[in-house]
């Protein structure tokens, strides 16, 4: 045996044992199968690396633990900080989610196991395999682990500067983003295929630098099924039976690059950080909230009422941090441009809107809402002017 062979067979046979019909394969039994176990994967991981002590991968992912050790001031190798890391390496460079065959969630699999799934070919739906040469997102193993050791790579280099460390460290204890938030996205969203080694890049912005200091202050104040709606719409795809990529929750970075519901990790960290910025005006928010992150610098001390761009009512901070029934919440989230109609899933793009405001733009853009307003008011008072 060799080192890339038991790393192949370990993540293969993980899937196999996981995986169960939702790709087309056999039913694991009556009960619903286990998830993929990223954290099992991360600790066989460990083992196979001291299996294999003069490996390449093992050296570097030594390596890797000793800076982290140096800066942290660790003594023990392999930490549990250490193994959040790997887990997140893992995740980013040799699996995927992907929405399985009925289309009611995702599934955790390899990026190189064939496996079925939905595609949309113009009106109608077809089954096609999950695999390399057949759809971008599906790599051999052999680039996943050349993905695995470039990150190592880059990691080992940027964990020697301090401000990256406590940056990284704060990323892994952060307890509100999505699971397994990484650092790491494409250079090149079209390249076909696009899960490659030499097409990705390490992306810290300041939208994510910000995310990480705002997130705890935040989410304090939340309702639990507030704090989950920003999260699912910032990151994950809605249902979709007409799209290229038939898709319900998955990450939007992960689904077909050319599909209306796509969008890179970076603009989906700008989603959220909208969304809580004009959350922190709405009409009654907490004002000791308020006044701890203004005292963060995290934003400025003047305040406006943030209001609906369709109705321009006020938004209410009591009416959104509650508990509301499926479907019918006081407040949603909307696109003013909507991505059937070419708009891009991204900061600018993004806001809260009333039940109402959200029932009258429907899949209108907000001109054009805004140019049908204007013509019912003309006809009504005779002009649109004061």
């Amino acid at each position: 045996m060799t080192f890339e062979q038991d790393l192949h067979d370990l993540l293969t046979n993980h899937e196999q044992t996981t995986v169960s019909d939702s790709f087309g394969g056999p039913r694991l039994g009556t009960k619903k199968a286990p998830n993929f176990s990223v954290s099992t994967m991360a600790r066989e991981l460990l083992v196979i690396v001291q299996r294999y002590p003069t490996h390449n991968i093992s050296i570097k992912v030594k390596l890797l633990d000793e800076v982290f050790r140096n800066q942290s001031k660790g003594l023990v190798n392999f930490s549990s900080e250490f193994l959040n890391l790997i887990q997140r390496i893992i995740r980013f460079s040799f699996l995927i989610e992907l929405t399985n065959l009925s289309i009611s969630s995702t599934k955790m699999k390899t990026r190189w196991f064939p496996g079925e799934i939905n595609k949309g070919l113009g009106n109608t739906t077809q089954k096609q395999f999950f695999q390399p040469g057949n759809d971008p997102r599906s790599v051999t193993f052999d680039e996943c682990l050349k993905i695995f050791e470039k990150v190592t790579d880059i990691l080992t280099l940027e964990i020697q500067d301090v401000e990256f460390f406590k940056f990284l460290k704060n990323l892994l204890k952060d307890k509100y983003g999505v699971p397994y938030q990484f650092v790491f996205s494409y250079a090149d969203v079209n390249k076909d295929p696009i899960h490659t080694a030499d097409n990705i890049k390490l992306v810290i912005n300041s939208d994510i630098i910000w995310l990480i200091n705002a997130r705890p202050i935040i989410n304090a104040s939340l309702e639990k099924n507030l704090s989950d709606k920003i999260r699912v719409k910032s990151y994950l795809s809605d249902r979709s039976l007409t799209g290229k990529d038939k898709t319900n929750r998955a990450k939007r970075w992960e689904i077909l690059p050319d599909d209306y519901q796509f969008s890179s990790l970076e603009n989906c960290w700008s989603v959220e950080k909208k969304l809580i910025e004009s959350l922190i005006h709405f009409e009654n928010f907490p004002q000791e909230v308020f006044d701890q992150l203004v005292s963060k610098g995290l934003i400025s001390p003047s305040k406006s009422i943030a209001t609906c761009p369709v109705t321009l009512e006020n938004f209410c901070f009591d009416a959104i941090n509650t508990k509301s029934e499926h479907g019918k919440a006081e407040y949603q989230v909307g696109h003013l441009l909507p991505l059937k109609k070419k708009g891009i899933h991204e900061g600018q793009n993004i806001s809260w809107q009333s039940y109402i405001g959200n029932r009258i733009q429907g899949d209108l853009s907000l001109d054009e809402v805004n140019v049908i307003l204007d013509k019912i008011f003309e006809k009504k008072y005779g002009s649109i002017k004061p």
